[in-house]
């Protein structure tokens, strides 16, 4: 029997007592990985917070931890951290519980949904162009203002103007409170401030809820909201008040933070590529012309859409995913015990030069 080597073996540094190597991590979010990559190669260890990490790396360590041993990973476990801010949601959940509310939550993301997402989301993303062309604009700040009113619109049920700015306030406070490395919660701390702003937004999203159920034709709805409450499976299942709020704020964090990110990268790549600039142009022309855009014009631009595949490629919005090991598990010669945990990252996988040899 082949004999597999200690976790303890592992390259890489367990870093300061109790905090580990936390604070780099914190400071230098993706670049810690490519350093860490570059020193050690595709297995290294870490801790943070006095947990024990290891960084798996490449297409067969992601087979690995979502498909082969999936059922021996938490992705509760691994994302431990953000509970206190948006409760137990479905990135949250492991095994049955996930699967059902994956099946109740679905939905509101099938095609037929979409379709009457589109006009909302046409009218915001025209109305706050019209004023793109007159001087500099920060890119990233910019679309993270856009979609997150776009997405407090379609998830929350906000209507208008004033409502939407006043929960996309809340919000922030409260994003920027997840990243509070020491969760106190008291009124003068980062993370009390944006415990605050959660319950402002919770308290706002049950009267929102008892509205709709008030008002009745509920089938009708034409947001996210509207169609997680009228949710339910072959079985009779539905999804509780609690678990439409933290889907919610979950579904609000998800889609605005990530959509803001991939957007930037591909005005910054289209910036630096004219000639793409050129080609997706006359695509477009080719395609809608001179009249407005509607969502069928969407399956008929395949450059636009090999586009927004590349820039996720080479910038996935999310850089990392981590999993707490239930069971041991084999990697690369090494014993992964349970009670450790695992971190695999698709931003390294996808510049990987074995794989993409012509990209």
């Amino acid at each position: 029997m082949r004999q597999l080597k200690s976790v303890e073996e592992m390259p890489g540094s367990y870093g300061l007592p109790i905090l580990g190597e936390t604070l780099e991590i914190f400071r230098d979010l993706e670049l810690y990985l490519w350093r860490r990559f570059q020193q050690h190669g595709s297995v290294f260890k870490t801790s943070v917070m006095g947990r024990k990490r290891a960084y798996l790396i490449g297409p067969d360590a992601n087979r690995l931890v979502l498909v082969e041993q999936a059922e021996n990973m938490s992705s509760r476990i691994g994302w431990y951290f953000l509970e206190s801010t948006f409760g137990n949601n479905i990135l949250l959940q492991d095994g049955e519980e996930h699967r059902l509310t994956r099946r109740l939550m679905y939905p509101a993301f099938h095609g037929k949904a979409i379709a009457t997402y589109f006009d909302t989301i046409q009218n915001i993303v025209q109305d706050f162009l019209k004023d793109w062309g007159r001087g500099t604009i920060s890119l990233n700040s910019s679309f993270r203002q856009l979609t997150l009113m776009v997405a407090t619109r379609l998830f929350l049920g906000s209507q208008n103007k004033s409502e939407v700015e006043q929960t996309s306030q809340w919000f922030t406070q409260l994003l920027e409170s997840s990243m509070a490395i020491f969760k106190l919660n008291v009124p003068f701390t980062l993370y009390g401030r944006g415990q605050n702003a959660r319950g402002k937004l919770v308290a706002f999203l049950r009267q929102e809820i008892a509205q709709r159920i008030e008002q009745g034709n509920l089938e009708e709805s034409k947001d996210v909201l509207g169609l997680l409450l009228v949710a339910v499976d072959e079985d009779g299942n539905k999804l509780s008040e609690a678990q439409i709020i933290n889907e919610a704020l979950l579904l609000l964090f998800a889609g605005h933070e990530t959509t803001a990110s991939l957007l930037s990268w591909v005005i910054f790549e289209l910036g630096n590529h004219p000639e793409w600039r050129e080609q997706l142009r006359k695509e477009q022309l080719a395609v809608v012309g001179n009249n407005p855009l509607n969502l069928s014009h969407l399956k008929q631009l395949p450059d636009l859409t090999n586009v927004l595949k590349e820039a996720e490629r080479l910038y996935p919005p999310v850089y990392a995913y981590n999993r707490g090991v239930l069971k041991d598990i084999e990697y690369a010669g090494y014993c992964i015990p349970a009670g450790w945990f695992v971190t695999i990252s698709p931003m390294l996988t996808h510049r990987l030069p074995e794989l993409y040899t012509e990209p």
